[in-house]
């Protein structure tokens, strides 16, 4: 595998901006003998430019050697690729540095060796700790509180000898902690023993907010992690209860899930872009507050500029929530309309309204209910001219993927009597069952309209010239034998007939009865 993406990588002339590192740290890795490559082994493709890190030739390459790209998700800077199985890799850790990685996934799983169409971070934890802002209760020298977000373990925090210091990180809005991880400083070490973590929305008084963890000591140099169990807040802090205490962090990551946002696992277009202002950047979980050209989307200046999420399969949307940018000109979506449905008529902007954006605060994230409304392309469009669409985040929720509702016509052999309403909820019954024993549950059959019965009978065998013969002398002899000519064989099948319609049409119960209907009269 090595081989073949490096060759790759070669052919496309691309090996003297491009290096290839294959990640073999980390707790999860199990070892192995000299020469054996760790099958959840993490892959880095290391760019020196943003542009590149988007260009076509980098996605041509994950294909060609039978790879996968998530959808730009791990197009972030500095991203540390961490395994989570056998199979699968993430992006794990978010930063500002110069430096871009695109992470390859392989995307193949025990379950579906096939699956190679969708990567969703849906319940994959983030590291949104650069995405925010930090403090600390003093300064010593020049060891600013944001040394701990800067992805480099040799610049640390620092506080004044005091009492009770804290760092504190303003998120910027409120998310759902899954864990958070200290990287201690690799001198005096011991500073950080009794270190409370705390998460919560109280940003006056750091120590009201819930604990999250305490400390009991770090190695020099280490890094340990703390499950914070789903906590929600906006502000994480670290502080030290005590009297002439001092400080220091080497590096703080706080990684936050998305539980149910189904934007994590789409696709996105939209109709033009302006710079780096890409169209992913609008579901990369990154509401952009600090660097917005790197992490919202906008299109150009245009007339019904329009942008839209694939969500692959048709859910009920219960609610979109829309990020607005900060940084300025929160007027520019003023009037946006949120559109929801399955039709890509006019590129999705037809699709049914849930919504009318009148305006969003600079920084907010408004919710719009949509009331499960149905529809696999959620579309967000200013009608007009000369506007700009810019979106820092757009988050969908609801349910599904959902069974559209489909007509079969069944042709049955059954000796039951589809007349009778329980017969008819039985053999519904019954085809459910067939279908969840073969994996298709959560399916509710009804009929459409009543069954109808038909009659069926076995066809006579053609008649053959010696068959014909044969019957004819039948027909001699019993005229003789009864001394008088016999009625035509045809006029008698005909009388037959007739008299077994006519008992049939004054029979209600019969099954065939509906064939005799009374045609009305035409005058």
């Amino acid at each position: 595998m090595r081989t073949d993406i490096t060759r790759h990588i070669k052919d496309a002339g691309l090996d003297r901006s491009i290096s290839l590192e294959f990640d073999r740290a980390g707790s999860h890795h199990t070892a192995h003998g000299p020469g054996c490559e760790p099958a959840s082994a993490a892959i880095q493709i290391v760019i020196s430019s943003w542009s590149l890190a988007h260009s076509p030739l980098l996605t041509d390459i994950c294909r060609a050697a039978g790879w996968a790209t998530p959808n730009t998700f791990a197009r972030f800077y500095n991203v540390q690729v961490e395994p989570v199985s056998d199979y699968v890799s993430f992006p794990d850790a978010l930063s500002s540095s110069n430096t871009v990685h695109a992470a390859l996934v392989s995307l193949p799983t025990r379950s579906d060796p096939h699956a190679r169409q969708f990567f969703s971070l849906e319940h994959i934890p983030v590291n949104a700790a650069g995405w925010g802002t930090a403090s600390q209760s003093s300064l010593y020298s020049s060891w600013y509180p944001q040394n701990a977000l800067d992805m480099n373990p040799s610049t640390c925090t620092h506080t004044q000898l005091q009492s009770d210091p804290w760092w504190k990180l303003d998120l910027l809005k409120v998310y759902t902690v899954n864990r958070v991880v200290i990287t201690n400083r690799d001198v005096a070490s011991d500073r950080i023993n009794g270190a409370e973590i705390r998460i919560g929305n109280i940003s006056s008084n750091v120590f009201s907010n819930p604990i999250c963890a305490i400390i009991s000591s770090i190695p020099a140099g280490a890094s340990y992690s703390y499950s914070c169990n789903r906590m929600e807040g906006r502000y994480v802090s670290v502080d030290i209860p005590g009297t002439s205490k001092i400080l220091s962090l080497a590096e703080v990551k706080v990684y936050v899930v998305y539980p149910g946002n189904l934007a994590a696992g789409g696709s996105v277009t939209q109709s033009s872009t302006i710079g780096s202002w890409i169209v992913e950047q609008a579901i990369d979980l990154n509401p952009g507050f600090i660097q917005p050209s790197l992490a919202c989307s906008s299109t150009n200046i245009q007339t019904n500029p329009w942008w839209r999420l694939d969500l692959h399969n048709t859910f009920r949307v219960s609610r979109v929530v829309v990020t607005n940018r900060k940084d300025c000109c929160p007027e520019r979506i003023n009037g946006a309309e949120i559109r929801i449905g399955n039709s890509l008529e006019n590129n999705g902007n037809n699709n049914p309204v849930c919504a009318v954006i009148s305006s969003i605060p600079a920084g907010v994230s408004a919710t719009y209910t949509c009331n499960g409304m149905e529809g696999r392309y959620v579309n967000l469009i200013i009608p007009g001219n000369s506007k700009f669409l810019t979106l820092c985040e757009v988050e969908v929720y609801g349910e599904g993927p959902c069974l559209q509702q489909r007509f079969v016509k069944l042709k049955l052999k059954s000796s039951l009597s589809l007349s009778d309403a329980a017969a008819r909820a039985r053999l519904l019954t019954q085809l459910e069952s067939v279908l969840a024993g073969r994996g298709i549950s959560g399916v509710k059959l009804r009929w459409s309209q009543l069954p109808k019965q038909a009659v069926m009978r076995k066809e006579a065998a053609p008649a053959t010239p010696l068959r014909k013969k044969d019957l004819q002398r039948v027909v001699k002899t019993a005229e003789r034998i009864v001394g008088s000519p016999l009625s035509n064989l045809s006029d008698i099948y005909s009388n037959c007939l007739l008299t077994r319609a006519t008992n049939i049409q004054q029979d209600p119960s019969h099954p065939g009865n509906y064939f005799f209907t009374t045609l009305p009269s035409v005058m």
